[in-house]
């Protein structure tokens, strides 16, 4: 039998820990003895469960089946049902209600997404095409840029063909008059018209088709 000294704090094993770690929030003896019945000071607020290291945490995550103070006081002397501002999970698990029906998991079971409402996507007229659950206009579909958040606006896009007296824009979709080329006024929506690369120069005087 181990005998410590009277500044010291024994262990379960037989360790001598000095008293100045005895009851400062974090475990030292192997089986955390050294942080039991201690007299922490409570200076959570009224919404917050005081943990026996000290930490403050939300009420919501009291008895939830996770550790959140980091001491696992929180999930300690727990009755098997939930508060009424939690969710009970299959596995018996606690989570806050609002995470219920949320589109992600939080029970480890699943059990929260079960028996969600399902919400229809809107009805898009016939100028409208649904896009990311709302309905975009149909312009803005094929137009070079990505309006749907998986660019499925600028998915299945005809190749745009342009007659022999017209001229394709260098984004691929629109078409231009070839005396419209280089005449100081943008008609290509990306202004690829008036590109230097395509107007005449003062050296040439000639115009470039690329």
């Amino acid at each position: 039998f181990t005998t410590c000294a009277s500044d010291q704090f024994r262990c379960y094993n037989g360790y001598c820990l000095h008293g100045r770690f005895r009851c400062d929030t974090q475990k030292e003896c192997l089986q955390g003895e050294d942080e039991l019945d201690c007299d922490y000071p409570t200076n959570c607020s009224a919404d917050y469960f005081q943990c026996n290291n000290a930490n403050c945490i939300d009420k919501l995550f009291r008895c939830d089946g996770e550790d959140d103070c980091g001491d696992n006081t929180d999930e300690t002397d727990c009755s098997t049902a939930c508060s009424p501002s939690s969710f009970t999970c299959k596995s018996g698990k606690c989570i806050p209600r609002n995470l219920k029906c949320n589109g992600k998991n939080d029970c480890l079971d699943g059990s929260d997404e079960d028996s969600c409402p399902t919400v229809s996507p809107p009805t898009c007229s016939k100028d409208e095409f649904l896009c990311d659950g709302e309905c975009m206009f149909d312009f803005m579909k094929c137009d070079g840029e990505s309006d749907c958040k998986d660019g499925a606006d600028e998915l299945g896009c005809a190749a745009i063909t342009c007659s022999s007296r017209e001229v394709l824009c260098d984004d691929g979709k629109s078409c231009v008059m070839k005396y419209k080329l280089c005449n100081g006024r943008v008609d290509c929506p990306d202004g690829s018209d008036e590109k230097a690369s395509r107007c005449p120069t003062p050296a040439t005087g000639k115009f470039v088709i690329v």
